[in-house]
């Protein structure tokens, strides 16, 4: 089995993780990707800058500032075609006409661009004033590790052994939200240092990053960090929790045949309606008690 992070999370609700995971349900709605190209592209932009080690050349920040559009119309191509079991996105760029979203983050490409632009000048000062340079500095940094035939995934964004005066291992993840602190999950940051931690402890060397970090882009170079400290403890707690969580979605999935109906899929793999849970969920259309709760929160909007 493989399980990342996100599919962890997922099963937060049982119904919606058999619905993305099991059965690969359609989700019947426009997806925009939009809100999540610019994350993207900074993200890619700045994983450049550390693997392709673009920090030695002279001018690095017009080095990488002249990758803007290019990485900027990779990502727009990459995010609107579609890629295994997963449908091409769109992007409802903000107006009032056919296609696009009155609420929609950017009115065209060169808007995106130039916000992009604005995050990267922001990030090479965010760089200096962490000081996020050091003996190592890891992009994409691939941390899946295998356990009884299992596959536990993830990916850092970064893993960096910091300059003096500081020295220490940090496990950073970026974040391109306009909201702070709204979609991210610290569990998400444990996962990785988790993960992490048995890699070490496989190589007989135990070893965890000394903080972890999620890093906001948008945000002040001096505001910019929400600093975690992780413990032994911690990861040994999640590493348990995940164990569990792999063999009850196993024997869930045991129990309920391919193809099968949804009711009995709904049976099996129960819905845990709530508001976090259902607000978003695109599944509320066979899910007679997420529905009810999207019912609740349209009422309460009023």
């Amino acid at each position: 089995m493989y399980l990342s992070y996100s599919g962890f999370k997922k099963y937060e609700c049982p119904f919606a993780y058999y619905n993305d995971y099991v059965a690969h349900t359609p989700k019947g709605e426009v997806d925009d990707r939009l809100g999540s190209v610019f994350g993207t592209v900074v993200g890619k932009l700045f994983e450049d800058f550390y693997a392709q080690k673009i920090w030695k050349q002279p001018q690095p920040q017009g080095y990488l500032m002249e990758r803007v559009e290019k990485t900027v119309d990779k990502t727009i191509q990459r995010e609107t075609t579609p890629w295994k079991e997963r449908p091409a996105g769109v992007l409802l760029w903000k107006g009032e006409g056919s296609g696009q979203n009155p609420k929609g983050m950017y009115a065209d490409r060169q808007e995106l661009i130039a916000d992009v632009r604005d995050a990267v000048a922001r990030g090479f000062q965010i760089i200096r004033h962490h000081r996020l340079l050091g003996p190592r500095t890891d992009a994409e940094y691939k941390l899946d590790f295998e356990f009884e035939g299992d596959m536990y995934a993830g990916r850092a964004d970064f893993v960096i052994q910091r300059t003096k005066p500081h020295g220490d291992l940090l496990i950073v993840d970026g974040k391109g939200s306009r909201h702070r602190g709204r979609y991210v999950d610290p569990k998400q940051l444990q996962w990785y240092g988790m993960l992490f931690w048995l890699h070490s402890l496989k190589a007989g060397k135990p070893l965890l990053p000394d903080k972890l970090a999620f890093l906001y882009w948008r945000e002040d170079p001096a505001e910019c960090m929400d600093w975690l400290e992780i413990s032994e403890g911690d990861v040994q707690d999640l590493f348990e929790t995940v164990k569990d969580t792999v063999q009850e979605i196993q024997q869930r999935e045991k129990m309920i045949l391919p193809n099968a109906p949804v009711e009995d899929a709904r049976g099996v793999f129960k819905p845990k309606a709530n508001e976090k849970n259902c607000r978003f969920c695109p599944y509320a259309s066979i899910c007679p008690p997420g529905a009810k709760v999207q019912a609740s929160i349209k009422e309460k909007q009023r």
